[in-house]
């Protein structure tokens, strides 16, 4: 008579296997993750920025009140407009952004900077 069946042997064989299957595969599988959660977080940076220029062309001097540089709040490109997500979040860790966006024309080159700061007081 013959048994069917795997042996203890057997089972903790395919056991240990599964398991240095997933010590590999968890590790890569995070960092493919974390990898986009960047991604969408410098994507959204973008938005910002974009959305940014786009206050900064149209009301040039008011942004700028006669100065070389202004802050432009989240919440103001939200109010009139300029950015269509109402709740935009960090990916990284699910939060809401809240900061803004430093604007600073340079004479020299005629030309505007834009750099998103989420620690900008007056933006809080």
């Amino acid at each position: 008579m013959k048994k069917r069946g795997f042996t203890l042997v057997e089972l903790i064989a395919v056991i240990a296997l599964l398991g240095i299957i997933g010590l590999i595969a968890i590790p890569v599988v995070e960092g493919i993750v974390k990898r986009s959660k960047d991604r969408i977080y410098n994507t959204q940076l973008e938005e910002i920025k974009s959305a940014a220029k786009k206050a900064v062309t149209e009301n040039q001097d008011i942004v700028l009140n006669g100065s070389n540089t202004a802050i432009i709040c989240l919440s103001t490109l939200k109010e009139y407009g300029y950015l269509e997500n109402t709740k935009i979040t960090d990916p990284r860790t699910d939060t809401p952004m809240r900061g803004g966006v430093m604007v600073e024309y340079i004479e020299s080159t005629n030309s505007y900077t834009y750099e998103y700061d989420e620690e900008i007081l007056e933006c809080k």
